[in-house]
């Protein structure tokens, strides 16, 4: 028997929208406002989830992820570019030197505490809320990211191009977007992303040299 569905939203559904006075989006201050197709496409989804749990009594929870990386991550037909954390990390086993085109600094989470944190909402025996948000509940970006991967394997060579020159990451935001506020998840079901910046490049690292990646 099926006791509740947890549909995955994207922080995309906000576009680059004014967030909340807290600075970050708020599932509850912060109206929809999709800036492309695929935020579109995701609020609708949303909404549709809700409107069927209603009408067929199902429990439905909507998980609004932020930016995603790391193990599982794998090309598809579908899927333009990885991200720019997966880009750099093949560029590096590749001998590449990475170009930087900014910091893009977001609210990264990796993608095994992304995981626990929809495991989560599957599992909690009681939710006060239909939507939760699920990011990495602080800001990093590539320039660390870089300097850790820098660490772990010798040789790496990055750097921050110049403001007129393209670099070599693809990334399909063109500017900075607000955070997502994750208190109210961590509230209700105690998460907090497990692994810090460095411990989640070397799980990454660790999957990748497997040979997991399909």
């Amino acid at each position: 028997m099926i006791r509740r569905v947890v549909v995955l939203s994207s922080v995309a559904v906000y576009g680059f929208s004014q967030p909340a006075f807290s600075g970050l989006f708020e599932e509850d201050h912060s109206p929809p406002a999709p800036a492309s197709l695929y935020g579109t496409t995701k609020l609708a989804a949303k909404q549709a989830a809700l409107r069927i749990g209603q009408l067929r009594a199902i429990d439905v929870r909507i998980a609004r992820l932020g930016p995603v990386y790391g193990a599982w991550e794998n090309p598809t037909a579908v899927r333009d570019a990885l991200s720019p954390h997966t880009q750099i990390l093949n560029m590096a086993l590749e001998g590449r030197e990475v170009l930087l085109p900014r910091p893009m600094t977001a609210d990264w989470i990796f993608s095994r505490d992304a995981a626990e944190a929809i495991a989560g909402r599957s599992k909690a025996a009681k939710l006060g809320h239909s939507i939760y948000h699920v990011s990495g509940g602080t800001l990093t970006d590539l320039v660390q990211w870089c300097g850790i991967i820098g660490e772990l394997m010798s040789g790496f060579r990055r750097r921050l191009v110049e403001a007129d020159r393209p670099g070599n990451i693809i990334y399909a935001l063109p500017k900075y977007r607000a955070p997502l506020n994750i208190a109210r998840l961590t509230a209700e079901t105690g998460f907090r992303p497990s692994r810090d910046l460095e411990g989640a490049a070397r799980e990454y690292l660790n999957w990748v040299k497997a040979g997991e990646i399909r």
